[in-house]
């Protein structure tokens, strides 16, 4: 755990002894954050009620009820448009697309606390930095509005232009309000393109993040040697000190993130396997689908959204772990003994070492399901590829034998599926009789066909034994003194006269 107050009061400490005009830079972050949020809060990824404060923190506002109407008139609106879509007839694509709509809305609403708390990590992880950059004179490495903005008009013009073309070749017959349900629910969907903005933005605000870690540690003198007039030993062990908590910091929100999106992706991971398997089916089955252009573009489509997705985390991971190749390059044997000891030089290093070491092993993750980095590509390709080979060999005179031969297996097992449950039932039942070796209630099923051999094991167990004499039963094999006193109590007792007693059980004469 990192407290949030030890890294101010390293820069203070730091900052105290020189005379440095810091301003503080207005975050890129935040004025780029505006936009996603408000998408976010339009299609109902998000609550409307948060907003960013003053303090530059994004709260929830419950004092306004304006937000709450909004709210609820957003989801008025949704559900609207769920039960027109379902009105129509019988379409289990259409079925498909709005279920496939509310379960990313759902996953989105279930991990909106750690969303927050990712954005609000983020904004205080810029203040803390903001200190920090004056020392080395790096900025922070972040996209800028206007770049955001280009990225944003690119997507939304490639949509609308994909929809006017997709409506051309296929136009419908009437214009109605099931034609606008169609453009909101149906291929491409509006869902995942605001999916795609959203943890490509978050993604790579968090590398950019590591790279000025990276910045700040390459500004340091080589070898961590002291320069005179600019770097004492000192001033070199408070700076990596505080590199190692802001690095521990931000290492914490790569892992955050991980909640906040972990189901989200998953279900969109999933959800676009299933796409392309579906277009591929389209594109094989009918074969006059095939020569038009726009389910190739939508394969092309959800490949290239993956793609984002998958390097942008692997981006991550290679900047989060770059620092290691810094550390290991520092000649702690050449420090001076006095730094070492005074300042603990030395140990820090090593500190920073061991807390890499650790947290190498964090990846981003599908809610724990499988680790989104470029293994995943290859086990996406193999899966559509063996999909697409099945779909194309259905008619094979190879694979058609081959189902016939199954069908063939599965008819006579199910025809003698039932004669070999009841012969395993009894063969369960004798196997329980034999071990417990106590009388056993005959169940209903086994009347009829256990009943002679169960009477049998019965008699075979109640066969006189020699008498001895009263005395007998103490020259036979060792008892318990449960068991004597038991035998004692039937002996005297009316209502247990006609019990006989054995060695090892208690079963009525017959």
């Amino acid at each position: 755990n990192i407290n949030e107050n030890e890294i101010s009061n390293e820069f203070n400490l730091f900052f105290s002894g020189r005379k440095y005009n810091i301003i503080k830079m207005t975050s890129v972050f935040k004025i780029t954050l505006e936009p996603i949020l408000t998408l976010c809060k339009i299609i109902g990824l998000m609550n409307i009620s948060y907003t960013l404060e003053p303090t530059g923190l994004l709260i929830w506002n419950m004092d306004s009820t304006s937000y709450s109407l909004l709210e609820c008139t957003r989801m008025i609106v949704l559900l609207i448009l769920t039960y027109f879509s379902y009105k129509d007839e019988l379409y289990y694509v259409i079925y498909y697309r709005v279920v496939r709509f509310w379960i990313v809305i759902i996953a989105a609403r279930l991990s909106e606390r750690w969303t927050i708390k990712l954005i609000n990590g983020i904004i205080q992880f810029d203040q803390k930095v903001d200190l920090l950059s004056p020392a080395f004179m790096v900025h922070q490495n972040s996209i800028s509005k206007k770049k955001w903005n280009i990225i944003l008009a690119v997507l939304f013009l490639y949509y609308v232009g994909f929809r006017i073309y997709d409506l051309y070749l296929w136009p419908p017959t009437v214009y109605n309000f099931n034609t606008l349900l169609f453009l909101f629910f149906g291929i491409p969907y509006i869902l995942d393109y605001v999916i795609i903005i959203i943890v490509y933005f978050y993604l790579i605000n968090i590398a950019c993040r590591f790279k000025t870690l990276n910045d700040f540690w390459e500004c340091l003198p080589l070898g961590l040697v002291s320069v005179p007039g600019e770097w004492t030993y000192s001033e070199l062990a408070m700076l990596i000190e505080s590199i190692r908590l802001l690095h521990a910091e931000l290492s914490q929100l790569f892992n955050i993130f991980n909640y906040s999106f972990g189901k989200m992706l998953l279900v969109f991971f999933v959800f676009c396997i299933i796409d392309i398997m579906y277009l591929i089916y389209l594109m094989i089955e009918l074969e006059n689908v095939i020569k038009h252009v726009p389910l190739h573009i939508l394969i092309i489509q959800i490949v290239v959204f993956l793609m984002f997705i998958i390097l942008a985390a692997t981006s991550i991971n290679e900047k989060k772990i770059k620092i290691i190749s810094y550390l290991r390059l520092i000649p702690i044997s050449k420090l001076p003994v006095e730094i070492k000891t005074q300042l603990n030089l030395a140990l820090k290093i090593k500190m920073f070492l061991y807390q890499i070491s650790l947290l190498n092993l964090d990846e981003i993750t599908a809610f724990g399901f499988f680790n989104i980095n470029l293994n995943l590509v290859v086990s996406v390709m193999l899966l559509i590829t063996g999909f697409s080979t099945i779909m194309q060999m259905k008619n094979h005179p190879i694979i058609l034998k081959t189902v016939a031969n199954t069908k063939m297996f599965h008819k006579n097992w199910i025809l003698s599926g039932a004669m070999n449950v009841l012969i395993l039932q009894c063969c369960v039942f004798f196997f329980l009789c034999l071990c417990t070796g106590e009388s056993v209630e005959i169940p209903l099923q086994f009347q009829t066909m256990g009943v002679v051999s169960c009477r049998k094991m019965n008699l075979r167990r109640e066969k006189p034994k020699k008498i001895l004499g009263k005395t007998g039963i103490f020259t036979q094999n060792q008892f318990s003194t449960k068991s004597i006193f038991l035998y004692g109590c039937n002996s005297k007792t009316n209502h247990c006269k006609y019990l006989k007693f054995s060695p090892n059980i208690y079963v009525k004469k017959s």
